[in-house]
């Protein structure tokens, strides 16, 4: 699950003591995946929920579908537990 907590820190591997915003190195992650595979549409999506990009209107059939095939092995346990 993804979760937000507030006190966590977001730092550079190279200098550890110098804090960089998570979404900074969030939106850097996902374009270096894009750079990759420009039609990786998880990343785009990310990338778009991320940096708040309103020219996406919403998430791209293939996103979708992929995240509700990717679910539905989790689904019944998720409903047990």
């Amino acid at each position: 699950a993804i979760t937000y907590d507030s006190k966590q820190k977001c730092v550079m591997e190279n200098n550890p003591e110098k804090e960089v915003p998570c979404s900074e190195l969030a939106t850097n992650a996902f374009n270096l995946a894009l750079k990759y595979d420009p039609g990786n549409e998880s990343a785009q999506h990310m990338l778009a929920t991320v940096t708040a990009d309103s020219t996406m209107e919403r998430a791209s059939n293939k996103y979708i579908k992929q995240l509700f095939e990717d679910y539905a092995e989790n689904f019944e346990h998720s409903l047990v537990d």
